[in-house]
């Protein structure tokens, strides 16, 4: 059967009594009914047929309106993203982005995928929701983030603790004990970051070397940081942060910072009208926004409220995917420098990558 084109329905009248009948009401989302002439007779006109197979399309887990692959996920993934959609009314488009940079700041220094020697690339994103007020843009990313900034917590409250005992010790020692038995003092190993300054960051970057994620509701704030100080000089820094550029902050008090290995993703949200002077300010071209994915559905809209609820199984399991993730070691080479699991494509994994990057080459 040829592949039908972006929401338009494919009716193939049946031809024999056990005969399988498509719907295809989007290019990434092919629904495959069975019929047989006790439903269909030759008489039922195309119309006819399209509105019964809709009404069934209902009770379907696959859902409709996404250019986003979101079936490339593991299963267990494509079915919170299913469940969000039917009873949320989360667009794919945005859980599916979601996920990747949730999974992303998770994922951190851990590990890097080797294109070539001397090449490997880090699981780094900066990701823009890009939508018109109302379309479900923040409660997607919102969902994503909820169990990394519950693990946040539990490194707080553990932070505090140590700090307690810290200040009690300091007490109890005297003014003359060795410079070898001073405590060291203990920092809050925090993944998720927010409104916050580049010297602030990388403060903040060099006790948690696994990695961070500038989580931010509008993109917008962020972007217009860019020329507080210096005209676009942050911009440099997140430019340098996107290519694992090692960091220097040279400090007129304290001690300079040195980051080996920056590992800084970004996600947020951000309205059409907005992104397009954010352009302007930045300059299409100067390969800032290059370096970010843009998930922009055109079919996006308002709809209305439901009393359906996700299920908890759905948010446990996303609860689940990124445990594991953070459970993943964090190997070191000495105290400030990382040493990341090297994963490697398999072949067809490899040709996939190159004929993608040929086709996105511009001359």
């Amino acid at each position: 059967m040829n592949e039908p084109t972006a929401n338009e329905s494919l009716w193939a009248g049946n031809q024999n009594k056990d005969t399988q009948k498509s719907i295809n009401q989007d290019t990434k989302s092919q629904i495959t009914l069975e019929f047989n002439d006790e439903i269909f007779d030759n008489k039922t006109s195309r119309d006819s047929a399209k509105n019964v197979v809709s009404k069934l399309n209902d009770s379907l887990s696959r859902p409709i309106h996404s250019d986003f692959p979101y079936e490339v996920f593991p299963e267990k993934i494509q079915a919170i993203i299913i469940d969000t959609y039917k009873n949320l009314q989360y667009p794919i488009d945005f859980t599916g982005p979601s996920f990747l940079v949730g999974a992303s700041a998770c994922i951190g220094n851990t590990c890097v995928v080797e294109v070539k020697k001397e090449f490997r690339q880090s699981a780094t994103l900066y990701l823009a929701l890009v939508g018109r007020p109302g379309v479900s843009k923040t409660h997607p990313l919102s969902f994503a983030m909820a169990p990394i900034e519950k693990y946040d917590d539990t490194t707080y409250a553990k932070y505090e603790n140590e700090k307690i005992e810290y200040d009690k010790q300091q007490k109890l020692r005297s003014d003359e004990i060795q410079e070898s038995d001073l405590l060291i003092k203990p920092a809050w190993q925090k993944i998720v970051v927010k409104d916050i300054t580049p010297e602030a960051l990388f403060s903040i970057h060099s006790f948690n070397q696994r990695g961070l994620i500038l989580y931010v509701d509008e993109l917008a704030s962020w972007i217009k940081n860019f020329d507080r100080y210096n005209k676009g000089s942050e911009k440099e820094y997140w430019l340098g942060i996107w290519n694992g550029d090692r960091i220097v902050v040279e400090r007129k008090t304290g001690d300079p910072i040195v980051i080996q290995q920056p590992f800084v993703s970004v996600a947020g949200t951000i309205q059409p009208e907005v992104l397009k002077e954010a352009m302007k300010q930045l300059k299409l071209g100067s390969g800032f926004f290059e370096r970010v994915i843009f998930s922009w559905p055109k079919h996006a809209k308002k709809k209305p409220w439901n009393d359906q609820e996700i299920s908890q199984s759905s948010i446990d399991s996303w609860l689940q995917v990124v445990s594991k993730l953070l459970s993943i070691l964090q190997r070191r080479k000495g105290v400030k420098e990382v040493d990341p699991y090297v994963l490697f494509y398999e072949d067809r994994a490899k040709e996939m990558l190159l004929e993608w990057q040929a086709q996105n080459t511009v001359d």
